[in-house]
């Protein structure tokens, strides 16, 4: 693979990856400052994540209102392809504590540790840290970026671009609410990788000092 003049070669042993396959119909979300019909929030904990180790993957999607209250939730344990995965080991609850960045200027993960409760009777904890990497998902589209929202038709082969600075502290309070961040999980022994979408809205009954900033 050609990247910015050099050659990176990609294996198996070094490289992982997913694909969301989530696209589709979906309720329009507006965060754009200057949007006067800007989305309201609930108090809610949001995560979307996969977590991928050796011989395994865990993902989830859960959006919680209060504790152990769910308006969505999803997820299991998956296996390898070519290996048959056990219905059992479907996800039915979490219980996380999760540690913040309280300085700004947008909701930013440390870490955490989340104890994931499945179908069979089985829990597995596992633990993550946060590193710089963070994919702003406003950049396709999501929340809307000076009037461009997701799904917008702009006419027949349109394009356009920004460029940006994310060492600005304005830059990244525009254009880096809802993010994919680069997560490191550590499961027991095990070590794996994966990204995490999350969010706070306002009201929710912990983390209430992050809940000051922009949610997506």
């Amino acid at each position: 693979m050609q990247f910015g003049g050099k050659t990176i070669s990609l294996t198996e042993d070094a490289w992982w990856g997913h694909r969301d396959r989530s696209w589709g119909t979906r309720r329009p979300l507006r965060t754009d400052a200057s949007d006067t019909k800007r989305t309201t929030f609930a108090p809610f904990l949001f995560s979307w994540s996969v977590a991928q180790f050796p011989g395994f993957a865990l993902h989830w999607r859960f959006v919680e209102r209060a504790a152990g209250k769910y308006s969505y939730f999803s997820g299991e344990r998956v296996l390898p392809f070519g290996e048959k995965n056990d219905p059992e080991w479907l996800l039915e609850k979490t219980e996380q504590d999760f540690r913040w960045d309280a300085s700004g200027p947008v909701q930013t993960l440390k870490g955490g540790d989340i104890v994931l409760h499945f179908k069979n009777g089985e829990q597995r904890e596992v633990s993550f840290v946060t590193h710089p990497a963070r994919w702003h998902l406003k950049g396709g589209g999501y929340g809307g970026y000076r009037g461009w929202y997701h799904g917008d038709h702009k006419g027949e082969y349109y394009s356009e671009h920004e460029v940006w600075d994310l060492r600005d502290p304005a830059v990244r309070a525009e254009a880096s609410t809802l993010s994919d961040h680069l997560i490191e999980w550590r499961s027991g022994d095990e070590v794996g990788f994966g990204i995490m979408e999350y969010g706070v809205g306002p009201g929710y009954y912990k983390y209430q000092d992050i809940q000051h900033l922009p949610t997506f």
